[in-house]
């Protein structure tokens, strides 16, 4: 990798791009977690399995599942197909798509090693740390896409880790494997793509929380996001300044309502991983912050 950011132009265009429109699933989930561990050397997971599966009522994968790994044997997808509905774990991440989930926010180590499923499908391959998130399928409410991050016993996840950078760091990966699964085509995922480069980690909060948000309202929107209105809007008039550099036909719109609204549309793609306003999920540490302490845009 030449950059050290998920979101710089150039490697969405020259490598995330080409990287999911040309590779198996095998080889994208191999590019996958050699390009983020190479650029977020805080997360430092050493394996990653990205599942397609649809979900029943209480979470549970229901059916088949489309499922890809990288640096752990594929026999570790067929061995937790098998014991699924031992699983108390993955509900959760399937249940709110957009939220990130430390196993050890869920349960206490010592309760998630006694587990069934961990002494079945984690223990054998020596996974004993797992960071899960998904996302929605488009158009498709049952199906979702499960990304599972797992690190070794003596190779915990960063302690001040948060979930908000796990999810700002996976983010244009889901939109790459939206195209290996056959949800979107190449010419929409490089329009997403470009909608993203350069975007800084408080920018992102503010634009998901838009796309998730049926109605907005600058006071609780702020409130909702964690941060004032003033900041808000300065994230929302620099994303626009951003859309008309791609689109002239917008630069012609007056009104803040007006320019939110063209926001909300170019962006609504952020629905299929949304979880900033909304999230009921617990957290590993119960204040979340704004900034990460790496570089995350290049």
């Amino acid at each position: 990798m030449r950059t050290a950011s998920t979101y710089c132009d150039r490697f969405l265009t020259e490598d995330l791009f080409p990287a999911a429109t040309k590779m198996s699933l095998q080889e994208f989930a191999k590019f996958h977690a050699d390009s983020l561990n190479q650029m977020s050397p805080r997360l430092n997971f050493d394996a990653l399995t990205i599942n397609l599966a649809r979900h029943n009522q209480k979470g549970l994968p229901d059916g088949e599942i489309v499922s890809a790994v990288a640096n752990t044997p594929r026999s570790v997808i067929a061995n937790y197909g098998r014991h699924i509905h031992l699983d108390e774990f993955t509900p959760l991440t399937f249940l709110q798509p957009g939220s990130a989930v430390f196993v050890d926010a869920v349960t206490s180590m010592e309760n998630w090693a006694s587990s069934a499923i961990y002494k079945i499908v984690c223990s054998p391959y020596d996974f004993h740390w797992v960071l899960g998130v998904s996302y929605v399928y488009p158009f498709h409410t049952k199906s979702v896409v499960a990304i599972d991050y797992m690190c070794c016993k003596e190779n915990a996840f960063a302690n001040d880790l948060e979930e908000f950078e796990v999810e700002y760091l996976t983010f244009p990966y889901f939109l790459g494997w939206l195209f290996q699964f056959g949800a979107i085509d190449a010419q929409t995922l490089r329009l997403w793509l470009s909608h993203i480069a350069n975007m800084p980690p408080a920018r992102f909060r503010v634009v998901r929380g838009l796309a998730e948000r049926k109605a907005f309202n600058a006071r609780s929107f702020s409130k909702a996001i964690g941060c004032s209105q003033k900041t808000v809007y300065r994230h929302l008039e620099i994303a626009f300044e951003e859309l008309v550099c791609r689109n002239n036909e917008l630069a012609s719109l007056d009104g803040t309502s007006n320019r939110i609204l063209a926001l909300s549309n170019a962006y609504r793609f952020f629905e299929f991983g949304t979880a900033s306003v909304s999230r009921t999920l617990p957290l590993r540490r119960p204040k979340v912050t704004s900034d990460f302490p790496v570089s995350l845009v290049g």
